[in-house]
């Protein structure tokens, strides 16, 4: 977020030159909040727009969800107006809005409709009093975290949350609306988290503050400033932003004295921040410098700009625990305490309301209590219900990635794909087949056998050019879908491609879907958008999704430059966001995740018979899967095939010449 709008910060800048000046920082203030009273039925809720504009559908919606959960939705007069293209309004119609939320005292809870950036314009319009004269909820996160400093600053607690635009789009049935809920009517999460690698061990009672750094940094010594409070308990977020900058605003907290005042820290999501540091991710970056403060760190708390997104009570006194077996974040507030293991319960964070009753026994139990709740108040919810899950079906989805050489992955920027190789088993040097051209490497990556077999012998083969050894029921290869198809006739199968290579290779008429998407970078996100839905919509049990880079990248400016390095960082966020939606939809423990490539390069150009475009990675992550393993045999390009047949079962034709990785599997 700091760099479409890093001016903002310069009030801030100036108090940590004058700390680093050797003058001293602001003194601490206390910090005492008070808890709103929890709604009942047919409290209002106002929906406001501090920040950005927000599609009236979105608030429409919005309130439908909270009539549903039997609240009296009222809207801002303001909140369809525009300002300079982006802004709901001017900076006094938006606080004219916030400003009549907060004193109607017929109104118990005030939900922000979106973030963005605006609410620093707000800062100097209120006093503290007009906060505390009728203390009621705030809801919201991203730029709303301004408005949370202000509410601490003034002695109210507030609820780091999910947003009218959210709950929108989720219909209020995820768990990130149903636990906003419970705290607005009196049920507490009491988080309890898994360990993290990053954590740091101890126990500490604070005060907890923060969010959006970009947003609570550039307030550093004004009223909306938190982070002033003696014994804070640090919450920490961010969204698109660089290491450097990061690094940058913490070294702002450190010279202002903050971390001075600081008990513990929380590090929630840093969704696609760019790791341009040396660091293989945000927590370990933020972490070099909190190992010396000798205080609880707590890592992986699923709250922030991601899908999972748990609220937190902003100003409430909390108890940071952490341990060598994991987290626990526990508020000192009135009502009824319910215990949270996000291990469990984030897993279905995708899946629809049905699929949510569905889990209600067992360690889901809880999430039953949504539709009693909606029964209660004679409300109704509509979703699109997902398909039937066939749990305990082995699944395998494998990602290719055109041009990505074995010798760059060490040194890449790539934290998750280094995560997956330090959970699964990995090789860097799986040999591709000669020549080290495309579509003769895709053709033997699915097809288990090579151009001498199959007929595949040029970079934009489109056919065999010879008659195959074998040739299946659609008259091409038998290839890994072909096999499948034949297996499981019943079940889902994709691909998808930049480069429409890949769909004359695949025997397309084997696969339930295939779709080409733009062969230009933007077409990566693009790509990768569809991809992450039609895992939730349709679960496949066997897709490779490919993407044409970095080979583009390696043409045109050269393999191993910075250019190149830059696109396998921008290449890792895909492997995330692929990751990320399988741990969701709770499908990763039954699939074979395969991260994989067809071959290498040099200077601008591949197809040479030299190592550099010869050898290409292969990362297997998943359920059964060896951690931490180096894979220690020989590894060609038609084992990839071969590996996953046997991971599914699959029987495989005489033709094919690989042979299944065994060591990999546990």
């Amino acid at each position: 977020m700091l760099r479409k709008f890093f001016p903002t910060i310069l009030f801030a800048a100036c108090l940590a030159l004058s700390c680093s000046r050797g003058e001293s920082p602001l003194e601490p203030v206390r910090l005492s909040c008070r808890e709103p009273a929890f709604l009942k039925p047919g409290d209002k809720i106002a929906l406001v727009s501090p920040s950005y504009f927000t599609e009236r559908e979105n608030v429409d919606s919005a309130a439908k969800v909270l009539r549903n959960w039997g609240f009296d939705p009222v809207i801002g007069p303001n909140v369809d107006e525009h300002y300079l293209g982006k802004y709901a309004g001017t900076p006094k119609e938006r606080a004219s809005d916030l400003r009549w939320a907060l004193e109607d005292p017929s109104i118990k809870a005030i939900l922000c409709n979106r973030g963005g950036y605006g609410s620093i314009r707000l800062v100097d319009m209120f006093a503290p009093e007009e906060f505390s004269a009728h203390p009621k909820w705030l809801v919201g996160f991203s730029d709303i975290t301004t408005l949370h400093g202000l509410e601490t600053r003034a002695g109210v607690m507030s609820i780091h949350g999910t947003m009218s635009t959210f709950l929108a789009k989720s219909g209020g049935t995820d768990l990130n609306s149903i636990l906003l809920r419970d705290i607005l009517t009196g049920t507490i999460p009491e988080y309890v988290l898994p360990a993290h690698p990053d954590n740091c061990k101890g126990t500490a009672t604070g005060t907890l503050v923060g969010g959006n750094i970009c947003t609570f940094a550039p307030v550093l010594g004004t009223e909306a400033d938190a982070t002033r409070g003696a014994d804070i308990i640090l919450f920490i977020e961010e969204v698109e932003e660089t290491m450097h900058n990061i690094d940058r605003l913490f070294n702002m907290l450190i010279l202002n004295g903050v971390m001075d005042r600081c008990k513990g820290v929380i590090l929630g999501e840093f969704t696609n921040c760019e790791a341009d540091l040396d660091f293989a991710s945000t927590e370990k970056l933020l972490r070099s410098y909190l190992k010396d403060y000798d205080i609880p760190v707590c890592c992986g708390f699923p709250g922030g700009h991601g899908d999972v997104n748990l609220p937190l009570i902003m100003g409430a006194p909390v108890t940071l625990d952490v341990s060598s077996s994991g987290s626990r974040i526990s508020f000192h507030v009135e009502g009824t305490k319910e215990e949270i293991r996000t291990a469990e319960v984030m897993p279905a964070m995708r899946l629809s309301a049905n699929e949510r009753l569905m889990l209600a026994g067992g360690k889901h139990w809880r999430l039953i209590r949504a539709f009693d709740f909606l029964k209660y108040f004679e409300g109704s919810y509509s979703g699109k219900t997902s398909p039937v899950t066939r749990r305990g079906v082995k699944r395998a989805i494998i990602l290719g990635f055109d041009g990505l050489a074995g010798f760059a992955v060490d040194s890449a920027a790539m934290p998750c794909l280094h995560s997956l190789m330090q959970e699964g088993s990995w090789t860097t040097r799986k040999h591709s087949i000669l020549p080290t051209s495309s579509a003769a490497n895709w053709a033997t990556m699915v097809m288990g056998a090579g151009p001498e077999v199959h007929g595949y012998i040029a970079w934009d083969s489109r056919e065999p050019a010879f008659t195959p050894a074998e040739t299946g029921p659609n008259g091409m290869p038998p290839t890994l879908f072909t096999l499948f198809r034949q297996a499981r006739p019943d079940a889902e199968s994709a691909c998808t491609y930049q480069w429409d290579g890949i769909k004359y290779v695949v025997d397309t008429a084997a696969v339930s879907m295939h779709r080409q998407f733009p062969g230009t970078e933007e077409g990566i996100e693009e790509e990768l958008a569809f991809v992450r839905d039609y895992i939730v919509d349709e679960e496949p049990e066997l897709a490779l999704f490919t993407w044409d880079y970095p080979d583009h990248t390696g043409h045109s400016l050269g393999w191993y430059t910075p250019a190149y390095y830059e696109m396998l960082a921008r290449l890792d966020k895909v492997i995330e966001g692929v990751v990320q939606t399988l741990r969701e939809t709770g499908l990763v423990e039954d699939t074979l995740l395969v991260i994989t490539a067809d071959h290498g390069g040099h200077k601008t150009w591949h197809g040479d018979p030299v190592q550099s475009d010869l050898y290409a990675p292969f990362v297997a992550y998943g359920g059964g899967i060896r951690e931490g393993h180096r894979i220690e045999s020989p590894m060609y390009q038609y084992d990839v095939a071969a590996t996953v047949a046997h991971y599914l079962g699959l029987e495989m034709p005489d033709s094919w010449r690989g042979r299944p990785i065994l060591e990999i599997f546990e």
